[in-house]
């Protein structure tokens, strides 16, 4: 592999990497969608099989937030000529709903604040408990969308090479 091919290289790994997690992620939405919405008192009384697929959700969403942020989109600025080292977090969503592989830098904007909520401040209390993962629930079809939409870009623009199931080639 020549030096001019990393980039579509590290592209197609984090797009297949985005791939399986949104996957996960989905299929654990429809699992818990019978606990949602969650209030103090089901997140109190949760049992521990649904607390258990409750922090994978949660280790999912964050896992495909940062998958496509730090991956999926600065590869594509990367493929597109852009260098991604000068370009802030919002400048990146702001450059990816330009090129049409996002379609809101705003809503990515607010799903990046959440799932830092997430990561670095998961609360004690159930009622704060239940708010988050409510918000993380009602906000993973617009993250889905996002990764839906990031793969879309990348097979239009025919930026990496695709294998028979019209996913990157590993």
């Amino acid at each position: 592999m020549n030096p001019g091919e990393l980039p579509a290289f590290y592209l197609a790994r984090n797009l297949r990497s985005s791939e399986r997690v949104a996957a996960r992620l989905d299929r654990l939405c429809r699992d818990l969608a019978p606990l949602f919405p969650l209030t103090a008192v089901s997140v109190d009384g949760l049992p521990e099989d649904s607390v258990v697929r409750l922090d994978a959700f949660v280790k999912r969403f964050e896992q495909l937030q940062s998958t496509l942020a730090e991956g999926v989109f600065r590869g594509i600025a990367l493929v597109e000529g852009y260098d991604p080292a000068t370009l802030s977090r919002r400048d990146l969503a702001d450059l990816m709903e330009k090129l049409g592989a996002l379609a809101s830098s705003a809503r990515w904007t607010a799903i990046t604040l959440l799932r830092n909520r997430l990561a670095h401040a998961y609360p004690e209390e159930p009622d704060t408990q239940a708010a988050r993962l409510n918000e993380a629930f009602a906000a993973t079809p617009d993250l889905l969308a996002a990764a839906a939409a990031a793969h879309r870009y990348v097979v239009a623009k025919g930026r990496v090479p695709l294998g028979g199931d019209g996913g990157p080639v590993p």
